[in-house]
């Protein structure tokens, strides 16, 4: 008995130091004639029927990508927002205010303009949670995530890319979605 709870200590030791940050796997993707970047080479083309189970939005993305297990997913937008002024900050306050309202609660870890492969981009990474008071189980439930966003201007509208996850797998996945967002490319 004594060794099996030793043994057991063991595994559970090791366990606690297995990285949680590990970086995942990536591979150069071409989206369209413009843009390029790295995504994980297990992450899969969104189907439309899912795209449309999963967000509700009028403006149909450029592309949607998931994670084989369909929780972790990565987006790019061309918005009907025009913006022809170079006024990064003032648009990045629009964007933070928006955010806000979304959710019961926001913590931004990330919220700046910054160069990025000789562009400007507005990013904003942030855990959010949503709590829904009307659960038919009772109590009221909620939902946590994290998110990172980047927007850019690109032929005086915004591009938006997004990547979000669970927030209990935020540990996992943050290096990885630092990775993806710094190795976008856009030829204009």
């Amino acid at each position: 008995m004594k060794q099996v709870l030793i043994r057991l200590w063991i595994i559970v030791m090791l366990c606690s130091y297995w990285p949680l940050s590990a970086q995942h796997k990536l591979e150069k993707v071409q989206v369209n004639k413009d843009i390029s970047l790295l995504l994980p080479e297990d992450f899969i083309l969104m189907s439309k029927s899912e795209r449309i189970n999963k967000y509700v939005s009028s403006k149909e993305p450029l592309v949607m990508y998931t994670s084989y297990d369909r929780n972790i997913d990565f987006g790019i937008t061309l918005t009907n927002l025009g913006w022809a002024s170079n006024d990064l900050e003032l648009l990045m306050q629009f964007y933070i205010s928006g955010i806000r309202n979304l959710y019961n609660e926001v913590e931004f870890l990330q919220q700046e303009v910054k160069e990025i492969n000789g562009r400007e981009y507005i990013v904003l990474e942030f855990v959010s949670k949503v709590t829904d008071e009307d659960n038919v189980f009772g109590g009221p439930s909620a939902t946590s995530k994290y998110t990172y966003i980047q927007y850019t201007l690109f032929n005086n509208q915004v591009l938006l890319f997004n990547f979000s996850a669970p927030a209990r797998v935020r540990a996992q996945w943050e290096s990885t979605a630092k990775s993806m967002m710094e190795s976008i490319r856009i030829d204009d």
